[in-house]
């Protein structure tokens, strides 16, 4: 996988994808205020439910600020933040309901945690990604299988640490590979156009000497010629054409300078 994200390869085309993490957000948050309101009779510890939520939240706050195309590119530490704050979110919420929760499937901390390092696939290299829901599947899957025993449905821990640890190391590794696929079709487009450029050099090389030689040609038809005209006309140099000299001299030296100092972007 590429060392490269999706967004410093290609930034104009990563800013189609800014709604990714607004909508991420909004689901993930809005799925954890769901269940949590639910759920609420399966809380021994309401006042952890609602700071899971808040921790929740500093996530997606912390996602959103970074991910603004203002502040790019997404840096390492917001994406470890991201991460670090989704998953004590995920562990708060199951402290929250020790002892007292049903089910595993119906829980949303795997469920947000998976759904904001999705939001990420465009913003970080997709080796990260990979291992981000590599790591992230062994914490979660070891996070339910301690209250296992408390569970509705008798089965043994390994069953609830695959039920909690598939979201995240399936959709997270499924937007790796979708991350891959947009990063190395970004790689062979530039491959392409640096093959391009490179072809066309001499062609724009030349193009430029004969567009600068015939600027200047016009412009000493413009100011010296008719001077010489005059001079060779009368057969004598006064002193108002040494003058006049002078401030052709200068007008020359000052579109030469323009020259030089002007880009394409002037043109």
């Amino acid at each position: 996988m590429s060392a490269r994200s999706a967004q410093r390869l290609d930034p104009l085309g990563s800013l189609s994808a800014r709604a990714l993490p607004l909508l991420g957000s909004a689901a993930a948050f809005g799925y954890a205020l769901f269940s949590t309101f639910s759920h609420r009779d399966q809380f021994s510890h309401p006042l952890l439910g609602i700071l899971a939520l808040a921790v929740l939240g500093a996530a997606i706050a912390v996602l959103n600020v970074n991910a603004m195309p203002s502040r790019a590119p997404f840096r390492r530490g917001a994406f470890l933040t991201v991460l670090a704050l989704a998953m004590l979110a995920a562990a708060t919420s199951t402290v929250a309901t020790w002892g007292s929760d049903r089910l595993v499937q119906d829980d949303w901390g795997q469920i947000a945690f998976t759904v904001l390092l999705v939001s990420m696939a465009q913003l970080r290299p997709p080796a990260e990604i990979a291992t981000a829901a590599s790591v992230a599947a062994v914490l979660l899957g070891g996070m339910v299988a301690i209250p296992a025993a408390h569970y509705a449905i008798a089965v043994g821990p390994g069953i609830y640490s695959i039920v909690a640890a598939t979201p995240a190391l399936a959709l997270g590794l499924g937007a790796a590979t979708y991350a891959t696929v947009i990063v190395r079709g970004a790689e062979r487009w530039q491959a392409a156009a640096r093959e391009g450029m490179v072809r066309l050099e001499p062609e724009v090389r030349e193009f430029a000497a004969r567009s600068v030689h015939q600027e200047q040609v016009t412009a000493l038809n413009t100011n010296a010629a008719p001077l010489f005209a005059a001079v060779i006309e009368r057969g004598a140099l006064t002193e108002a054409d040494i003058e006049r000299a002078a401030q052709a001299a200068g007008e020359l030296r000052a579109h030469a300078l323009r020259l030089l100092r002007g880009t394409w972007l002037h043109d």
